[in-house]
């Protein structure tokens, strides 16, 4: 009894056969028939799709009163899309049941670069040396091997930056930066070919051998204080200076046999005219004089006679003369002065001493200055 109605059992509901009447289940109910779904008001058969949605179908198994996901579809934000069908916009994207039947799943032989699917092995557009390797990474364009990217331009290997071809590509020590060109000298950020000559000191060159970051020295020049000068040559007025530039090519170097003093040139043994006793010796020094110690005895020897108030002999014998001079006149004086005051001491008593003493006394206290008395 369903409904009010006698229902015979094992009949179905009109119209919709996936509905019977089972009395040994539930006689007062239509029951599911075993393999079927009733969704909706609609009898549908096991594994039956949905055909507005075929992402649903019946699963008995599962529930008879909703659909089921049907394994042979994605279901992507409401997108019923079949297994192994791309998406339309994004072509590396695609329905892969066997892994997600919830979202996209991306074709491993595509990258996806800023967006947008590129198969892997093409490159860039109008960038021939950037390349989709979904082996190294998918989501990135990566540098084609023998190539430089650099300022958003592409460069084979060994090709020489126009501009400045002090640098080029080498991708073995830089894909994205310029590396130093064997074939140049960069002096300066003045960017040299090898072998080219400075215009302004022509002894000067780039010799990529020898350093790549500064100026080499011609072989045959020396370099003193700033002029380039030529192997061999003296300089000017200068005939006992000259460029060596086997010795040292940054200083004049003095000829051998030749002294160099007080900015004159001198050959060996020529005297100093100042002081003959003075040579250039060159073996004992280029640059002083040096001294003839006999010539200096010598000379010494003839000063002395020339000028005596130099000897020693000379100068002392003086000096006692002198001092015996002195000595006498100072006796002198004495004597004069001790005459004189006995003179007047005489003349002060002679009354006295005539009386008492005589004309004797007297002439025995002055006998050599005053005449003798008669008797």
């Amino acid at each position: 009894m369903i409904n009010g109605t006698c229902i015979k059992y094992g009949r179905t509901e009109p119209n919709k056969d996936c509905r019977i009447c089972d009395a040994y289940t539930n006689n007062s109910v239509w029951q599911i028939k075993e393999g079927h779904c009733y969704i909706q008001e609609n009898c549908f058969k096991d594994l039956e799709v949905n055909v507005t949605f075929p992402c649903h179908i019946c699963n008995s198994t599962v529930n008879v009163y909703e659909f089921s996901s049907n394994p042979a579809y994605c279901n992507v934000g409401g997108l019923c899309v079949a297994d192994g069908e791309k998406n339309q916009v994004k072509s590396c994207l695609y329905c892969n049941t066997s892994r997600s039947r919830e979202d996209w799943t991306f074709n491993q032989d595509y990258c996806m670069i800023n967006g947008t699917c590129i198969k892997h092995g093409s490159t860039e557009p109008n960038k021939d040396c950037r390349i989709c390797d979904v082996y190294t990474n998918y989501s990135v364009w990566q540098i084609k091997n023998g190539h430089c990217y650099i300022q958003e331009t592409c460069f084979e290997d060994m090709e020489v930056n126009i501009t400045y071809p002090c640098h080029m590509c080498n991708s073995l020590n830089d894909v994205f930066d310029f590396s130093s060109n064997p074939a140049y000298c960069n002096i300066s950020d003045l960017c040299v070919a090898d072998g080219q000559k400075n215009n302004v000191k022509t002894c000067l060159y780039c010799n990529t051998s020898l350093n790549r970051g500064n100026w080499s020295l011609s072989p045959d020049n020396c370099l003193i204080d700033g002029n380039c000068v030529d192997h061999g040559r003296t300089e000017p007025e200068k005939d006992c200076k000259v460029c060596d530039s086997f010795t040292n090519s940054s200083v004049w170097k003095i000829v051998d046999g030749y002294c160099y003093i007080k900015e004159n040139c001198f050959k060996d043994f020529e005297i100093n005219s100042e002081i003959p006793c003075q040579f250039c010796n060159s073996t004992n020094d280029v640059y002083e004089f040096s001294t003839d110690t006999d010539c200096l005895s010598s000379t010494e020897g003839k000063m002395t006679q020339e000028f005596p108030f130099s000897n020693p002999v000379f100068i002392a014998t003086v000096s006692l003369i002198a001092t015996i001079c002195v000595i006498t006149i100072v006796i002198s004086i004495i004597y004069r002065l001790r005459t004189k005051w006995t003179k007047n001491w005489c003349i002060g008593n002679e009354t006295a001493s005539s009386r008492n003493v005589g004309s004797t006394l007297y002439k025995k206290v002055n006998t050599e200055d005053l005449p003798l008395s008669e008797t």
